[in-house]
């Protein structure tokens, strides 16, 4: 029997794994923690006996995009699974190292620091076992067919499309319908999926703000050049980080920007990548000047208007949601990584109040098999 089987982060948003058992394949979908005050991860252990027979038998890990609560695990289940082939983009396999390498985001603030770089060193063997998969481009793993689809949401992201004996499982990840100036443009052609997993984050939020307004921000940061003031912009999410960098681009800002020490890592990474970060607007000079100016910063600094930038969701918003189910219309639909509020409509209730789709749609928990 082919199943679903959420590990973590289904009926609730933070350390995502998903196991998927699928014509003779057990695989497992992105392994993301909690990170607050301490890193908690997926409890693995809940697939031994039933699931597999041990985590050697997992053939193989997907990670949809470089977000710690989807990728923040990947260590602890790699180590296990030592024979699970481990699948990205190239720009999903970079970031990965941004956050769990340079943010050092596996290790705890209270560890000694030869712990610390044990733990380091880990994770890079374990980065370094991540297969880059170009998106578009089919590959064959157990006589699967498994194909990378842009997702929108944030560079590298990617949509998991597997495929075997006429059966078909589209995995989203996160994604949105919307990319700032076409970067990891989706692509949702050439898919036709029997059972559709897609995560829900905006499922029970009916507005909310899913695009950088940078018109308006530039009239924020224009208006504290006025008043004599530097502006700080701060952002502690890698993707916006990159969606600022291009917008300054099309804005028309007297002064130039430049980056704090806790966001050059992120600039770097970027430019390394290929995109192009560094202009006549941002500098890479680190040493701000007297005269007036922008500050690009992962923090707060004092002496500065800070112009917080992170109020708006990388998510498919909630009408885009009911749009991926009528865009496919698949048999199964399965909706994980969300949030379940009290009196509060969702996604699933006005789509099916709709009556246009007429297959099944599962609001999934946390550790219950789903046939599919």
């Amino acid at each position: 029997m082919d199943y679903l089987f959420p590990i973590s982060s289904a009926d609730d948003i933070g350390a995502s794994s998903y196991f998927l058992s699928f014509q003779g394949s057990n695989l497992i979908f992105d392994c993301g923690a909690r990170y607050n005050a301490t890193i908690s991860y997926p409890q693995y252990s809940v697939l031994l006996g039933e699931h597999v027979e041990g985590f050697d038998r997992i053939d193989a890990i997907f990670l949809s995009h470089a977000h710690f609560d989807h990728i923040g695990s990947l260590a602890a289940i790699a180590a296990q699974a030592s024979q699970a082939a481990i699948y990205a983009t190239k720009t999903t396999k970079e970031i990965i190292k941004l956050q769990l390498i340079d943010f050092d985001r596996v290790s705890r603030k209270e560890e000694p620091l030869k712990l610390k770089k044990m733990r380091q060193l880990q994770v890079q063997k374990i980065i370094e076992r991540i297969i880059e998969i170009p998106v578009m481009r089919p590959m064959l793993l157990n006589g699967m067919e498994i194909t990378f689809f842009p997702a929108g949401h944030m560079a590298g992201a990617c949509m998991v499309y597997v495929k075997k004996n006429g059966k078909s499982v589209l995995y989203t990840g996160d994604f949105s319908f919307d990319s700032f100036m076409g970067m990891n443009e989706p692509n949702f052609n050439g898919v036709h999926p029997n059972v559709l997993i897609m995560t829900g984050t905006n499922g029970f939020r009916y507005q909310i703000k899913t695009k950088l307004d940078y018109k308006n921000l530039e009239k924020h940061i224009k208006a504290s050049l006025k008043k004599g003031r530097n502006v700080l912009i701060q952002s502690q999410s890698i993707p916006k980080h990159l969606n600022f960098f291009y917008a300054l681009k099309m804005m028309k800002i007297p002064v130039k920007a430049y980056i704090h020490t806790s966001s050059m890592p992120i600039a770097n990474a970027f430019s390394e990548l290929g995109y192009h970060i560094f202009s006549d607007a941002l500098t890479m000079d680190q040493k701000c000047p007297e005269q007036k100016h922008i500050l690009i910063s992962e923090f707060a600094e004092p002496g500065y208007d800070v112009i917080q930038i992170d109020c708006y969701s990388l998510h498919a918003s909630f009408s885009d949601l009911i749009n991926l189910v009528y865009l496919y219309m698949p048999e199964k639909v399965f909706v994980v990584h969300y949030e379940p509020e009290l009196n509060t409509l969702c996604f699933v209730d006005d789509l099916l109040e709709q009556g246009r789709y007429h297959g099944t749609i599962t609001m999934c928990k946390n550790m219950v098999k789903y046939e599919i």
